[in-house]
This record gives C-alpha cells, sequence and structure tokens, in this order.
C-alpha cells in the first residue's frame, strides 16, 4: 500500500466533493426541468376540462356530459349537465345570482348592496328605477340569505374537536326556540 499524505488525501476529498456536488446539480436541474414541463402539462389538462366541461356543482367530478340547452330572454342559451358520477343534473352557474335570474347580476347586486344600507324595499324599488316589485326583491334578500348560511363551515366538536361534523336536525326547545343539532362523526356524539 501507498503512504498518502494527509494533504493529499484532504485535496482527494475536496475534488471528490465538488464532483459530487456538480453531479447532483445537474440531476436537480434535469428533475426541475421535467417538474416544470410536467406542471405546465398539468396546468394546460387542467384548462382544457375547466374550459370543456365545468364540475359537478354535487360531487365535485369533472366526469360531465352536456344534456342539452336551455333558453333563457336575459342570458341566451344555457349549457345543461349531466353527472356521470352521481348522475345529477345542473347548468353551468357560478353563483345563485345566475340560476334561473330574469334580471341582471347588477341588478340583484345593487339591490342587495342597498338592502345591506338599511334602506327599505319600496326604497330600493325606486333607486333600480321601479323595474322590479317589492316581492321579487325580498326573494332575491332570502336567497342571499340562504346562500351565506349554506356557506359557514360546522362548527368543531366540543368534547373531542374535530371539524369531521355534519349537520344532524333540528331541535325545538321551550327556551331556546328553534335551534340547529350537529353530529360529530370522530367521536359518534350530538351536540348544539
Amino acid at each position: 500500500m501507498k503512504n498518502f499524505t494527509e494533504e493529499f488525501l484532504i485535496q482527494l476529498l475536496a475534488e471528490l466533493r465538488k464532483d459530487i456536488i456538480k453531479e447532483t446539480n445537474k440531476k436537480y436541474e434535469k428533475f426541475e426541468e421535467k417538474f416544470r414541463e410536467l406542471k405546465k402539462e398539468f396546468e394546460k389538462i387542467q384548462k382544457r376540462l375547466k374550459d370543456k366541461n365545468p364540475n359537478c356543482i354535487y360531487c365535485g367530478s369533472y366526469n360531465v356530459v352536456k344534456s342539452g340547452k336551455r333558453k333563457t330572454v336575459a342570458r341566451g342559451d344555457i349549457q345543461k349537465y349531466t353527472c356521470v358520477d352521481c348522475k345529477k343534473k345542473f347548468s353551468s352557474y357560478s353563483s345563485w345570482l345566475d340560476y334561473k335570474m330574469r334580471h341582471s347580476k347588477e341588478m340583484i347586486k345593487k339591490a342587495l348592496d342597498l338592502r345591506k344600507k338599511n334602506l327599505s324595499l319600496a326604497q330600493i324599488r325606486k333607486k333600480l328605477g321601479n323595474k322590479v316589485s317589492r316581492p321579487t326583491i325580498s326573494n332575491w334578500i332570502k336567497k342571499n340569505l340562504e346562500f351565506q348560511k349554506e356557506k359557514t363551515p360546522n362548527p368543531p366538536c366540543p368534547s373531542c374537536k374535530s371539524l369531521d361534523t355534519v349537520k344532524y336536525g333540528k331541535r325545538t326547545s321551550r327556551n331556546k326556540g328553534q335551534y340547529q343539532t350537529y353530529f360529530c362523526n370522530h367521536c359518534g356524539k350530538r351536540f348544539n
């Protein structure tokens, strides 16, 4: 065996380290490049799917097929879809403001904004140019309240602090009136 000096071994280790770092950097750059390509391809596919068909509003699946059109006066033809997974039908709407409304989104939003400013239904009707009846404005406000209630998440379970809770039903008592009860899927307890 040859006797190597300590300096020679240190220099050899330094060169090996540089070679390993170069190799690793090359592999990392190749990996990063491939990752960017896959990410771009994934984004293209996702965009194509979203452009082609919306996801199901009931189960979230993109496995939907077109099933005719519905004609409207204000919005023209509206595409209807059927979900292959859950077999439910729906239209491509972004919110309840689009769903079977005869009036424009702008008018509905303006009416809701005016209601937030505590104007009466008659005053809102006047501001909108008497184009909408008071019961219609009232229905918009009710639908908006229902939609806001649906958007709020279920509270966590008080005993196990799990967020895996579902609405169970409504109960009525003399003291509280009617109140919502919830069921915890984690510990199996009901609470309100």
